[in-house]
């Protein structure tokens, strides 16, 4: 049975170290936090923990950003690339992949500076057309147009893509890759 959550706080700690190594530039906090547990293999709580841990222990340093001099950012050291580069093979395989494919999609994402649109027209039958869009500052990375039955489903719809945008794109993305097999 494939393990989906990791528990143990040593194997947590490797998995954010693993990410860090990876994306090899500093992140925000909240980067961080959200690359770890967007595929649910983390809780926040856990997260939150072990992230102070591998602070205190000089896995990772806070950096004061260039662009950004009121935000703090963090990199992983020479010690955490080691721990990394050591450990990383006692996390399971699937979680490793996934979880590095989610992050890095996701940094490139927020990276580009995209922008989130939606759009609800009325129907002369009573349904709604929603277009739901994601785009770079000169171009749509993303446009998708659904017709709904109902203002309710309208509103759910419009706040979750405006809420979640990466997960709906990642989530597309997918399905029409066919890694979501998962989801039929």
């Amino acid at each position: 049975m494939l393990k989906t959550k990791l528990k143990n706080k040593t194997d947590i700690k490797i998995f954010i170290l693993y990410l860090l190594s990876n994306v090899g530039y500093p992140l925000t906090y909240a980067q961080i936090n959200d690359i770890s547990v967007q595929d649910n293999f983390v809780g926040s709580i856990e997260f939150a923990e072990c992230f102070s841990e591998l602070l205190e222990t000089g896995n990772i340093n806070e950096c004061k950003s260039e662009d950004e001099p009121n935000t703090n950012k963090y990199i992983i050291t020479e010690q955490g690339l080691s721990v990394a580069a050591a450990l990383q093979s006692d996390i399971i395989g699937y979680i490793r992949t996934k979880s590095l494919k989610s992050a890095l999609r996701y940094l490139s994402f927020s990276r580009k500076g995209c922008f989130v649109h939606t759009e609800a027209v009325q129907r002369p039958d009573g349904k709604f057309d929603l277009k739901c869009a994601v785009a770079e500052p000169n171009s749509p990375t993303m446009e998708l147009s659904v017709v709904v039955d109902n203002r309710y489903q309208l509103n759910r719809m419009r706040h979750h893509f405006e809420e979640n945008p990466e997960t709906v794109y990642r989530s597309i993305l997918a399905l029409l890759s066919g890694e979501a097999d998962y989801l039929l």
